[in-house]
């Protein structure tokens, strides 16, 4: 348990494919609990973010060393508010791959239009007489 609290602590790296993937584990970890939806859909949400930092903050050995029912309830609180979170964190990255993908793509046109006009003016005949270009009649 110590390794795999751990583990759901963490928070993501810079978005990469390997941190979509680190993030999609934990959110596995929290699924493989089966914990029900409605689980604390009558609490209130303040109350469960309470719960949540209580358990994201304490040292598991203090948590072991509350009664079991509320060592459980924090552990819950936390693990149903943090597969929320993660959910927000994959998608958040999802969005930042994209962005620099576009901005890549884009930066990479922009070149290649710049390298095009100079190509163009290179091979385009001057206009000039005298200087090797078209006379006027």
């Amino acid at each position: 348990m110590p390794a795999v609290l751990q583990e759901l602590r963490a928070d993501a790296g810079p978005a990469s494919l390997e941190t979509i993937q680190q993030e999609l584990d934990k959110l596995d970890l929290v699924r493989a609990l089966g914990l029900p939806n409605h689980l604390f859909a009558s609490v209130p949400p303040k109350i469960l973010q309470a719960f949540r930092q209580r358990a994201a903050v304490e040292a598991l050995y203090e948590l072991r060393r509350h009664p079991e029912p509320l060592c459980i309830t924090l552990l819950a609180a936390y693990c149903h508010v943090r597969g929320r979170d993660l959910t927000d964190t994959v998608a958040d990255l999802l969005v930042d791959i994209v962005h620099h993908i576009g901005s890549k793509a884009e930066t990479r046109v922009e070149e290649q239009l710049v390298e095009e006009l100079k190509r163009g003016r290179q091979e385009r005949p001057s206009l000039q007489p005298g200087r090797g270009g078209v006379e006027p009649p």
